[in-house]
């Protein structure tokens, strides 16, 4: 008889004990011999009855712990999807915090372009009843930078008074996909319910998961990333999650090669910081493709080589054409390692585009917004042996993409998609923010339109109409930083 068998197998079998072996410990076994006992009593109801025992933790170390943040009225930017009432600025009762999360008091955050993607285009206030994923109204964020305000007793990786980021992407280091070099798919919330983190003057649940449009944030450990560098946070704000994205592309997911060639289609925060890390990568050129001219502009000051306009050309294929005649000098001679023309086109293909959820208030692409022909044209620009990393985001069902079948089964171009590409947060984000200490990474390119939290729409407007390359709240004032060195 095995004793390892998991709690559910031993609660469906209905084994006794005995026969179960000295050696099983089940967490049932744990919560009959007493163990659950040593949790304080609030602690154990945060822990839905032993999230901390599934840890592998000592649970003496909850005996009598009380959040100290519980019951705190903060601010926070909150919608209901269960009606159309306008997005606004309200008060948050929080909730007692579990023992493996974190407390930050955010000093900034950025409007992602995914975060307004279901807000009315004609209205950003108004939001389109039934399109968020979860049911009860919530407050907005895809991540944040501050200080921490709290640390419940399990968590390990950062302390109270840290300088912090609250990052899109966890990292626990110990899942499946983050052993096989795919932390971007990193399992740690498998299985748990969305962070409840207060609730209204009215009793409503408010969910909070990354919410970082808000005086304060309460994450899991696992998004948790201590920042020991000057770097002011609004730089450090879009590094949580467009900024990262892009760079993983050039970077971490199918690295570029230096002296390779580049073609980046989309010069917002992504493509911009795809741009960026295509050059310290060594690229001996990179192409942009982008309609917008403030966006060529800033992207030829971070490294670019060419930025073109799509709207100059009368379709994908001149575009496609153009692009494949401006990769850099090659032989022809297949045995002096060149290859032939028909095969030519850059070696690596970053797609920053998606598809178009508001009306530019600048410059747009005129034929195709939803950037369905950017995909087809990414996977004709492609040459025989050449890389695509695509991160598109925001196609209905009924959008797709077609292409000759024998060009995709043994065409021998090589594709990788998905947010965030592959970036494991501890290991990456770090070196990146030395780089930016450094000034070999511009982080301030990537620092658009900065409001406050009660300014919020102008920060989202920025990003929603493409006004500006980002739009960053600052909830808690202008000042954005670290602690000074003797709180730090």
């Amino acid at each position: 008889m095995n004793p390892y068998l998991p709690d559910s197998e031993l609660e469906r079998r209905d084994l006794p004990e005995s026969e179960l072996g000295v050696e099983s410990f089940s967490r049932r076994t744990m919560l009959k011999t007493g163990a659950g006992a040593l949790i304080g009593g609030s602690a154990a109801a945060v822990l839905g009855g032993g999230s901390a025992l599934a840890q592998g933790q000592a649970p003496a170390l909850l005996t009598g712990w009380r959040p100290e943040t519980a019951g705190m009225t903060f601010r926070a930017l909150v919608r209901d999807p269960r009606t159309t009432s306008p997005a606004s600025v309200v008060d948050v009762r929080m909730n007692p915090i579990d023992p493996h999360q974190v407390v930050v008091k955010v000093q900034a955050a950025q409007g992602c372009y995914t975060i307004v993607g279901d807000l009315d285009p004609d209205n950003l206030q108004t939001v389109k009843a039934g399109t968020a994923l979860t049911d009860m109204p919530y407050a907005l964020g895809h991540g944040a930078v501050g200080i921490v305000e709290e640390v419940g007793p399990m968590v390990k990786r950062v302390k109270k008074g840290d300088y912090a980021m609250v990052c899109l992407g966890g990292t626990c280091g110990q899942c499946y996909q983050c052993l096989h070099g795919r932390s971007n798919a990193c399992q740690s919330n498998v299985g748990r319910k969305p962070i409840v983190v207060g609730t209204l003057s009215d009793g409503s649940p408010v969910g909070g998961n990354l919410a970082g449009c808000a005086e304060y944030v309460v994450a899991w450990e696992e998004s948790m990333l201590p920042v020991f560098a000057s770097v002011p946070a609004v730089e450090l704000a879009s590094l949580t999650c467009p900024m990262a994205c892009g760079l993983g592309m050039a970077m971490v997911r199918s690295p570029i090669e230096w002296g390779s060639s580049v073609a980046v289609f989309g010069a917002g925060p992504i493509g911009l910081s795809s741009v960026m890390g295509a050059r310290l990568m060594g690229a001996s050129q990179i192409i942009v493709v982008e309609p917008i001219r403030y966006r060529r502009e800033l992207a030829l000051k971070n490294g670019a080589t060419y930025a073109l306009n799509p709207n100059d050309f009368e379709d994908g294929a001149a575009l496609v054409a153009h692009i494949k005649g401006m990769v850099g000098y090659e032989s022809e001679r297949p045995f002096a390692g060149g290859r032939s023309a028909a095969r030519r086109g850059p070696d690596f293909i970053i797609e920053a585009v998606g598809g178009e959820k508001f009306p530019p208030r600048v410059e747009r692409y005129a034929r195709e917004p939803h950037g369905i022909e950017v995909l087809q044209n990414v996977f004709a620009l492609c040459p025989a042996g050449g890389m695509m990393r695509t991160c598109g985001w925001g196609y209905t069902p009924d959008m797709k993409v077609t292409f000759w079948a024998g060009d995709w089964a043994n065409g021998s171009k090589h594709q990788t998609g998905g947010n965030m590409a592959a970036i494991n947060t501890l290991r990456d984000i770090p070196r990146w923010i030395r780089m930016m200490e450094a000034k070999e990474l511009n982080g301030a390119a990537v620092v658009g339109t900065v409001s406050s939290l009660d300014r919020w729409k102008d920060a989202f407007e920025a990003c929603g109409y493409r006004t500006a390359i980002t739009g960053i709240v600052t909830p808690n004032g202008p000042t954005s930083g670290p602690p000074s060195p003797t709180t730090a």
